[in-house]
């Protein structure tokens, strides 16, 4: 079975507040510049900073090391056939 993920989907808005909203915040509660954020997930901070601003989508290997660097458990569950 081949499980095909649309990062779009998983970013959406939540509760009124986009998921690429709360990882700013928690980047900013952390203390973590993007340059701290980048270096640690190996891209460059022009890369996160076009994600932050919705320019540009990581792909979901990315997405997961965005997610760990900044302590926030992402759990992906396949749709049921």
């Amino acid at each position: 079975m081949q499980v095909t993920t649309n990062i779009a989907r998983i970013m959406q808005t939540i509760k009124g507040e986009s998921i690429i909203e709360r990882m700013i915040i928690k980047r900013y509660q952390m203390g973590y510049s993007q340059f701290d954020v980048a270096d640690d997930i190996g891209v460059n901070t022009a890369t996160l900073s076009r994600w932050e601003s919705g320019h540009s989508e990581p792909r979901i290997s990315e997405f997961l090391k965005w997610c760990q660097c900044l302590q926030m458990p992402f759990e992906f569950k396949p749709k049921e056939v």
